[in-house]
């Protein structure tokens, strides 16, 4: 089972990530910051390659997706998709892909580090991430 949703806070955006595996987790959480940028998906096609090394799983999603994040600002692009060419638990390289936006929707500035944590509830994978707005 993969899904997200968003819940309230009062200056920032909660994401609550649940996936089956690792992997799809960092997929859903990428999905979940593309739809907080824009969901206008009309716009000439990019791709981007990055790499990650951090100290623990926790930090390596929010370093992946801070990442993506200053890459979407850069070229104004909005990624919703990933294709992992290495995986492990504190380190990753990947080609991220998207679509470039004629606007963002919200300004996220960051995926904060305050009490995220990658947990496993039953047979998923789980994290709340807030988003500085």
């Amino acid at each position: 089972m993969q899904n997200h949703e968003f819940l309230g806070h009062t200056a920032d955006v909660i994401l609550q990530v649940e996936a089956t595996d690792k992997k799809a987790l960092f997929q859903e959480a990428l999905l979940g910051m593309s739809e907080l940028l824009s969901t206008e998906t009309k716009g000439e096609k990019i791709q981007e390659t990055i790499t990650c090394q951090s100290p623990d799983e926790t930090f390596l999603l929010l370093d992946f997706l801070n990442q993506v994040l200053t890459l979407s600002h850069i070229h104004r692009v909005v990624f919703r998709k990933v294709a992992f060419s290495e995986f492990e638990p504190t380190k990753l390289s990947a080609t991220i892909s998207g679509v470039r936006a004629d606007h963002f929707e919200k300004d996220v500035k960051a995926a904060t580090y305050h009490g995220a944590e990658i947990s496993k509830e039953g047979e998923n994978f789980c994290v709340r991430i807030i988003f500085d707005i």
